[in-house]
């Protein structure tokens, strides 16, 4: 049957840490893991409860006016990136490749 795995992916550093390790990071979801197949997959809030998609943001009126919300841009499994100190949480479905009953196969 079909089966899902919670992804959570952090950058550890902050913007100007390192002049390496704070640049934008790009994963390959598809490639990540060898026990299973990633088949699709959607990105949650953090808590990993609800669709991004679906969270309401609040809107503040400020000095200069009320910022419009950004529209969520398309997900590619093959190049997923990560801003300094973001963390994101994706529901991957998958499907396991030759794993036995007692160890998360089917």
């Amino acid at each position: 049957g079909a089966r899902a795995v919670l992804l959570r992916l952090e950058h550890l550093f902050e913007l100007g840490e390192s002049r390496n390790g704070s640049r934008p990071l790009s994963v390959d979801l598809t490639t990540l893991f060898s026990a299973f197949t990633i088949t699709s997959v959607q990105e949650m809030a953090l808590g990993g409860d609800i669709p991004l998609h679906s969270v309401s943001r609040l809107l503040w009126n400020t000095a200069t006016g009320t910022p419009k919300p950004r529209p969520l841009a398309r997900l590619d499994p093959r190049r997923v990136t990560l801003e300094p100190m973001q963390i994101r949480t994706f529901l991957a479905s998958v499907r396991y490749e030759g794993l036995g009953e007692g160890l998360g196969g089917p």
